[in-house]
């Protein structure tokens, strides 16, 4: 994505950099860093960043939109899901069951995240509970900034998911556009470009980012 972000920025014929979003999330990782640096390449070159969802916008998907200068939604589009998930599976009772058990010979008390009854460890639960507050922070954070909300107001969404309509309400979207609509307030609208249709990141299903790490016990 930054890639794109660069050539998009050099291309001197383009004004408008077009952000089409249908996602669910993805993988954690450097979302809110990415998303923040391809936007500052992009209007630090003068264009004007758009966000198109045409489907889903959630979790890091929708931290990616809210870096867009506008956030457009379809009025069937799906806005939200502001939080921090991690799974965590214990399959310790399985394993009794077929007669496994696991031994561990290990060095440092927190290597090993379990007790010895096979439960996930207290301290370990704590760990992994900070790391989520904290990256939900820094979600929430990237959320307010980029689109001038209250920290509160964000918080307050619970990390649902709205439709496009309570999106606008709540000002996670600017407006409610059809695909045709869209497309006319590219070539006629206030956006202006030297080229019908300028640049598209499109369709990143899952190279967004929600934190959807999943932790097992395995045999």
């Amino acid at each position: 994505m930054e890639a794109a972000a660069r050539e998009a920025a050099s291309n001197p014929t383009v004004d408008t950099v077009v952000l089409m979003i249908n996602s669910g999330g993805g993988e954690a990782y450097s979302a809110f860093e990415s998303a923040a640096l391809a936007a500052k390449v992009i209007k630090d070159s003068g264009k004007k960043l758009v966000a198109y969802v045409d489907g889903t916008a959630a979790s890091a998907a929708y931290a990616w939109a809210s870096v867009a200068d506008e956030v457009i939604a379809n009025p069937m589009g799906r806005v939200g899901s502001i939080g921090v998930v991690v799974k965590l599976r214990n399959n310790s009772e399985q394993l009794k069951m077929e007669g496994i058990e696991d031994v561990y010979v290990y060095a440092g008390d927190s290597k090993i995240p379990f007790t010895k009854d096979g439960e996930f460890s207290e301290s370990f639960i704590a760990g992994v509970q900070e790391n989520v507050d904290s990256l939900y922070a820094e979600f929430v954070s990237h959320v307010a900034t980029n689109r001038n909300l209250s920290e509160q107001v964000v918080k307050d969404t619970q990390a649902k998911v709205f439709d496009a309509k309570t999106a606008l309400e709540l000002g996670l979207a600017d407006k409610i556009m059809t695909r045709e609509e869209f497309e006319n307030y590219l070539t006629t609208g206030d956006i202006t470009m030297s080229d019908k249709l300028t640049a598209t990141m499109a369709d990143m299903e899952t190279n967004m980012a929600e934190m959807s790490a999943l932790l097992e016990k395995q045999v």
